[in-house]
């Protein structure tokens, strides 16, 4: 996070040191630290444990614990700390569940780009809050959420299952899937979801094939830009797509 450092030490035990305006060292404080603090539990009370991963974006924070639950604190003003509430935090939170019914569980992986967060569950299903101005949420909206939302599926038909491996960049997102499909969406001005339009998506449309025909295919992993992607098959072949500004698309 831009300014603000953190070290996940092997015994589950989290420090942070650095710019600390909206709270992100989760010490209970808005003080800078030239030297590392202990990140403090929920409501300051003792001290965060069994953290499994960290994830740092804008000035908010994530720590996944190993039992599969979230935490969050620092920057929450786009309700992307999923508490409920627009409030920032110097000490972590849980992130509550669907509609803020209980918590969020079973989480495997956790990712925030730009004030949106999304939660990748043990099961394959994507979990996602806080801003959605480019239907970047994959809920069918373009309404900010301050507790997680499902991330439907294709044309907002059920929900995205089977996700293997998820990206974000700039309000746009990626989810593949094991059989090697590709699906997006959100933010599409350069075409960066892939669909042969540069029409924003609310919910997740299918990556198409080189020049429109069928749809990628064989994906292995999926790497995001800004307004842009790239697309790996097992093969060792590249494919890129979106904004090319730079020429980083290599064509």
């Amino acid at each position: 996070s831009s300014n603000s450092a953190y070290a996940l030490k092997t015994d589950g035990t989290l420090y942070a040191w650095g710019y600390n305006g909206s709270g992100q060292l989760g010490d209970g404080t808005k003080t800078n630290r030239s030297t590392p603090v202990q990140v403090k539990g929920v409501d300051g009370f003792g001290y965060l444990t069994d953290v499994e991963q960290v994830f740092a974006s804008g000035g908010s924070v994530y720590a996944l614990k190993t039992d599969g639950t979230l935490y969050a604190w620092g920057n929450n003003v786009r309700s992307q700390l999923g508490d409920g509430t627009t409030t920032n935090r110097s000490t972590p939170v849980q992130v509550k569940g669907v509609d803020g019914f209980g918590y969020l569980t079973d989480v495997e992986q956790v990712f925030a780009s730009g004030g949106s967060v999304y939660a990748l569950k043990t099961d394959g299903t994507l979990y996602a809050w806080g801003y959605n101005y480019n239907g970047q949420l994959g809920d069918g909206t373009t309404t900010n959420r301050s507790t997680p939302v499902q991330v439907k599926g294709v044309d907002g038909f059920g929900y995205l299952t089977d996700v293997e491996q998820f990206s974000t960049n700039e309000y746009s997102a990626y989810a593949l899937k094991p059989d090697g499909t590709l699906y997006a969406w959100g933010y599409n001005y350069n075409g960066q979801l892939g669909d042969g339009t540069t029409t924003n998506r609310s919910t997740p449309v299918q990556v198409k094939g080189v020049d429109g025909v069928g749809y990628l295919t064989d994906v292995e992993q999926i790497f995001t830009g800004r307004y842009f992607a790239y697309a790996l098959k097992p093969d060792g072949t590249l494919y890129a797509w979106g904004y090319n500004g730079s020429g980083q698309l290599g064509d």
